[in-house]
């Protein structure tokens, strides 16, 4: 019968493995050319067994013409099945292997409607074999005689096809950017991501070599690394600062590895590519975060020692200063000495300011009152060279804040200016409305939606560069000579806004000035009233006894001096134990408890606790040279419980146990 070959049966649309004989039957079979018609063909099944196709031909009725063994074989039948002539056990037999029945019974229909129509299709079978299927109709005298099909197995090629297929979508839908190189850098293929992250669309990154992404930050010994590693047919993982199409830096985490075809010869480079910009945004948050930490802490752990030498310095100080005469010779020097303390209590403020560790007394403000406030004080600060322009919001700003340390923010962003603008230059100030949406949190990676106020203030000194600008906010960072500045300003600045709940962010470039923007909370509540004028020094006085509880001896003398100096009877006790002990021998007579809040012993509220269990109307005045959060991580002060930090100036106790005693709000 001659050796088998490869033969293409146009009639069927397929190229098909048989030999002479085979060849010859269906030649015969299916001589449909050109609209000649043949008579249908005699069944010659052992003729078409030498193929290796699956062949089948029926009537237009769907019975059996021909079918050989091959076809047998791919679905399964049994001996005598589909015998020629009549449709047997066929078409149930074979529909019910199939996934999609009517889809394969819709190609016959098909070709029965169409003489010169062909049909290719695959088939997937419930056992997950998948069956390519080719056929079309064969004509006789009388028009179509039947339609002949081919069949083959292709399970192993339609797996490997939808491998490649569901590659090809993993690598176009991957959440990280995908580029391919040859071994000269020359860009292969880039997937949709690449795009996205670097604003290169696939026309204009092919052929090009990725150092067009370069931004000049990554230093270039980490190119270097990255070339010889590869090169070496190793895989070279690190971080890259980058550039995009628009001019934009971002970051990415970059793992390149070398491809290598069946030899192992290295053909091509793969680079997988990871944007960790806000990654790297929370990072240097966290890093600022704990320096922040680490210089509260240590401004915590002094303040409790050095608020109380303050203490002792301005109290007798300012006792002194009361009752000095205006010739006496001591005036000037002791007028120094108060200052310097001032100045040290400033630096002790400032730096719990900064590690948000300072005691707030938040209530509603209207911000352009406060900046109309301060605007007089600024004139004389920044100097006569620089000139101020304001310009405020036309409605009122509520926002809930300190007075005082929103009046610092703003004095220490004016001093900065000042200091940027040595030869003189403009200074405005601006307060509006704004809102911080999901496209300026992500832009910045961080911010809570919401409206704020806005406090805009910008100079036109002489800039900082992108390296000034990432530590602007960091303690003790300062770009001034040694003498001038702690380095606390701007760091103080951050901590307040923070402590307020708000934001601030900086832009600048060298030469063009710079710009700080602080994003405060919108409060709902309406301004509240001012308060009614402070006392003057003669409504200070009382003649009442006061139990004064404090551990340290220096502070504690000095709080007996200035109230015996101003009429009141004292009671004195060296810890808590003892301020209980005392106020129950002399219940009926102490109208007022000055008391510290940490002491050996007994603590301060623990004190009061049991005082007012027996007392209910007891009326306690708190001091601390402790830090706020300190003593609120003890328990140690009720929210209804007054407290003045250390130092304190004589009249400002004087004045805040009268509003006690009298009952003023």
């Amino acid at each position: 019968m001659g050796a088998p070959a490869w033969v293409w049966i146009p009639e069927l649309g397929v190229g098909l493995v048989m030999n002479a004989a085979a060849a010859a039957f269906l030649w015969t079979s299916f001589s449909l050319l050109a609209g000649r018609a043949q008579p249908a063909p005699p069944p010659a099944p052992l003729a078409l067994d030498a193929t290796r196709e699956g062949i089948l031909v029926t009537d237009p009725q769907g019975r059996v013409q021909v079918c050989n063994r091959a076809f047998r074989e791919l679905w399964g039948l049994p001996a005598g099945g589909l015998e020629p002539g009549s449709d047997g056990i066929g078409p149930d037999f074979l529909l019910a292997q199939v996934k999609n029945p009517a889809a394969c019974l819709a190609g016959a229909r098909s070709l029965l409607e169409d003489p010169a129509s062909v049909w290719s299709d695959t088939l997937e079978l419930w056992d997950g074999r998948v069956l390519e299927r080719h056929g079309r109709p064969y004509l006789g005298a009388d028009g179509i005689q039947g339609i002949a099909w081919g069949f083959r197995d292709v399970t192993s090629r339609a797996k490997a096809d939808l491998f490649v297929h569901r590659l090809s979508l993993a690598v176009e839908q991957s959440p990280i950017s995908v580029l391919i190189t040859d071994t000269a850098g020359s860009i292969e293929f880039i997937n949709p991501k690449f795009t996205q992250l670097t604003g290169y669309a696939l026309d204009e990154a092919l052929g090009r070599n990725p150092r067009i992404l370069q931004s000049g930050f990554t230093p270039a010994k980490v190119y270097r690394d990255l070339w010889s590693t590869v090169t070496a047919g190793e895989i070279w993982v690190g971080e890259l600062q980058n550039r995009r199409k628009d001019g934009e830096l971002f970051w990415e985490r970059a793992t390149i590895s070398p491809l290598r075809d069946a030899d192992g010869v290295i053909t091509h480079y793969l680079g997988l590519k990871e944007d960790i910009t806000v990654q790297k945004r929370l990072e240097q948050q966290l890093r600022h975060a704990q320096r922040l930490e680490a210089v509260g802490n240590l401004a915590g752990g002094v303040a409790h020692d050095l608020n109380n030498i303050l203490q002792v310095i301005n109290g007798y100080g300012s006792l002194m200063q009361m009752t000095q005469a205006a010739d006496d010779p001591n005036r000037a020097g002791l007028a120094e000495i108060l200052k310097a303390a001032e100045r040290a209590a400033s630096l002790t403020h400032s730096l719990l300011a900064f590690s948000r560790k300072q005691v707030m007394n938040p209530r509603t403000l209207d911000l352009n009152g406060v900046v109309g406030n301060v605007e007089k004080l600024l004139k004389r600060i920044i100097g006569a060279d620089i000139r101020l322009t304001v310009e405020k919001d036309p409605e009122p700003l509520h926002v809930h804040a300190d007075l005082g340390q929103i009046e610092h923010v703003l004095l220490n962003l004016a001093n900065n200016a000042r200091e940027a603008m040595p030869t003189g230059g403009s200074l405005a100030i601006a307060t509006r409305t704004t809102a911080i949406d999901a496209a300026w949190r992500d832009s910045r990676g961080f911010g809570q939606p919401g409206p704020y106020a806005l406090l805009e203030v910008r100079d036109s000194g002489v800039g900082m560069d992108a390296e000034t600008l990432r530590r602007v906010f960091d303690p003790y960072f300062t770009t001034r000579e040694m003498g001038r500045g702690t380095g606390l300003g701007l760091a103080t600045v951050y901590g307040i806004v923070k402590q307020h709940g708000g934001y601030i962010v900086a832009d600048s470039e060298p030469g063009r000035g710079a710009t700080f923007q602080v994003y405060l909370p919108i409060a709902p509540d309406p301004v509240t009233p001012q308060a009614a004028p402070d006392p003057d020094r003669d409504q200070v006085r009382g003649t009442e006894t006061v139990l004064v509880a404090e551990d340290d001896p220096s502070v504690r003398g000095f709080l007996e001096m200035v109230l015996q100096r101003h009429g009141y009877q004292v009671v004195s006790a060296s810890d808590g134990q003892e301020a209980v002990e005392r106020f129950a021998e002399r219940r009926g007579e102490v109208k007022l408890i000055l008391m510290d809040v940490i002491m050996p012993r007994k603590g301060g509220r623990q004190a009061f606790e049991e005082i007012r269990a027996v007392e209910p109307a007891a009326k306690v005045l708190f001091i601390s040279g402790y830090t706020a959060d300190f003593i609120q991580s003890r328990g140690e002060l009720g929210q209804d419980m007054e407290l003045l930090m250390k130092p304190v100036q004589p009249l400002v106790l004087l004045r805040k146990m009268r509003e006690i005693l009298d009952g003023r709000p």
